[in-house]
Parts: C-alpha cells; sequence; structure tokens
C-alpha cells in the first residue's frame, strides 16, 4: 500500500486528528495564544490548512467533505433555526430562573470585546474554528468512520472525541491554580457530555444536509453568541448562578432531542431540496 492510499484510509484521518491535537496543545499551554490576544488563532488556522494539504495530497478537496453549494440555501435555513431555537431556549431557561430568584437579570453585551476585538477574534476566529473543527470532525472523520459502520455508531464515536478535544481546558485551569483536581475531573466530563451532544447534532445536520455549511454556520452562530451576549444580574450567590448554568445546560439537552426530530422532519417532508442531490463521496461509500 503506497503513503497515498494509506493516508486515505481511517487511519490517515486519525494522523490528522494528533496533528491538530498537537497544535491545540502548542497553542494553550506553551504558546498561550489565548492569553495573549484571546484566541488560540493558530491551532485553528494551522489545523484548517493541514485539512486542506491532506485533502490535497489523497486526491481529493474540499467538495469531497460537502464544502460546497449542494443543498446550501435549505441547509443554511435549518442551521439558522436551529441555532436561534437553541439560544432561545437555553438563554431563556436561565433568565426565567434568575428571574423567579429575585436575581433581576438582564441581557448585556459583553464589553470585553471591542469592536476590532470582535472582528479580529470573535468573528473571525470563529469562523476559522468552525471550519477546522466542522472540516475535521464531521467532514472528515464522521465520513470516514462511516464508511466502516452504521452512521449512529460513526456519529457517537466522532461525537465522543469531539467531547475530549474540548479537555485541555480543564486541564489548563487546573495547572495554572484555577480549579482543584476534582473539578478538572467533573468539568472534563461535563465538556465531554456537552461538546459530544453538541457534535452529535451537528453531525446528524451534516448527515441529513449533506452540506458542511450546515453544522458550520449553526456553529459559528453559537459560538459568537456565547462570546458576545451575557446576563447580568444583581449580586448574587455562585451557587444559584451555578443552578442557573445547569438550566442553561439541561434545556441544551432537551434541545439536542428536538434538534433531531427538526432536522429529520426538514429533511425528510415532501418536495424537500435535500433528496434531490447525491453529491460526491470520500472514495465511495459513506455519506
Amino acid at each position: 500500500m503506497t503513503l497515498k492510499n494509506h493516508l486515505s484510509t481511517t487511519a490517515g484521518v486519525f494522523y490528522v486528528l494528533l496533528i491538530c491535537l498537537f497544535f491545540r496543545i502548542l497553542d494553550i499551554f506553551v504558546l498561550k495564544m489565548d492569553e495573549k490576544i484571546g484566541e488560540i488563532i493558530f491551532s485553528k488556522s494551522a489545523g484548517f490548512l493541514l485539512i486542506v494539504l491532506f485533502l490535497a495530497y489523497t486526491g481529493r478537496g474540499l467538495r469531497d467533505i460537502h464544502l460546497n453549494k449542494i443543498n446550501l440555501k435549505a441547509g443554511l435555513k435549518l442551521a439558522v433555526l436551529q441555532a436561534l431555537l437553541a439560544l432561545v431556549l437555553c438563554y431563556g431557561v436561565k433568565f426565567y430562573f434568575l428571574l423567579s430568584n429575585h436575581a433581576e437579570p438582564a441581557f448585556a453585551f459583553n464589553h470585553e470585546y471591542t469592536l476590532i476585538t470582535i472582528v479580529l477574534f470573535v468573528f473571525t476566529g470563529n469562523l476559522i474554528n468552525t471550519l477546522m473543527e466542522e472540516g475535521l470532525f464531521r467532514g472528515l472523520m464522521l465520513q470516514t468512520l462511516n464508511r466502516k459502520m452504521p452512521f449512529f455508531a460513526a456519529n457517537f464515536i466522532q461525537a465522543f472525541i469531539f467531547g475530549l478535544w474540548h479537555i485541555p481546558w480543564t486541564i489548563k485551569d487546573y495547572v495554572t491554580g484555577r480549579i482543584e483536581f476534582g473539578a478538572m475531573v467533573s468539568n472534563s466530563l461535563l465538556y465531554i457530555i456537552l461538546s459530544g451532544v453538541m457534535g452529535f447534532i451537528m453531525g446528524y445536520m451534516y448527515y441529513r444536509t449533506k452540506n458542511l455549511w450546515t453544522p458550520i454556520v449553526w456553529h459559528f452562530i453559537w459560538n459568537c453568541t456565547m462570546n458576545l451576549f451575557v446576563i447580568k444580574t444583581m449580586n448574587i450567590s455562585e451557587s444559584l448562578n451555578q443552578h442557573a448554568d445547569v438550566f442553561f445546560w439541561l434545556t441544551f439537552l432537551a434541545y439536542s432531542v428536538i434538534s433531531m426530530l427538526i432536522t429529520y422532519y426538514f429533511t425528510k417532508k415532501p418536495g424537500s431540496p435535500m433528496q434531490v442531490s447525491k453529491p460526491k463521496v470520500l472514495n465511495g461509500g459513506g455519506l
């Protein structure tokens, strides 16, 4: 087997994952770009470039991971609808919980950001981040795994790895003394569950729409909103604030079930544009 053929297998995708993980760890723990400029832009940019180069070397392109115009309009509508629904539900439940506990909540803009940092790091950073993560986990990994196993098994694996992908942040909080070891373990488990569920519903959107722009746009809207908007309150206890966050994420888990149903209905209903085209797949099989 030639190197090119070897890299075209599942092993090649995991090589890309490990290199991207190396970039991520270097960015977080050595370069510490998040502390210097507020964004780990190096690993995100290098990761996306690596994906492009990997596809090119193995005789493919971005179209082969469905980063194209097929079902684009309908996919974007689904992504925006789903993102807005998730944000309204999660922020709404948290707001109501705080209001019912007399915390006088109010929606506010995150003043940590200026216009320049919003453009450079929130919008640009999140765009590069979503291109890289969706290209890696949904575009490459999910599609390659789906050639070897049923979709839901492949989707579960890529979603679980996507959850593990976020653990370096909790490790950094521990090594810098911000949290204790027990909190690091519990926070890591929460990252695996919540990010994993997020990865699962984005994988399902990708599978049903056959277009990578769908999860990219959903991911981008969610991240930007979480960065830019907060719920401010009067002085409240840390315990009440933690309970509010619990309700936020429990609502997200409930939304994930609704999201799957909406995606299924949106792509299954009579006349849906999602059923028109069958795009090219990676080396036969898969999505």
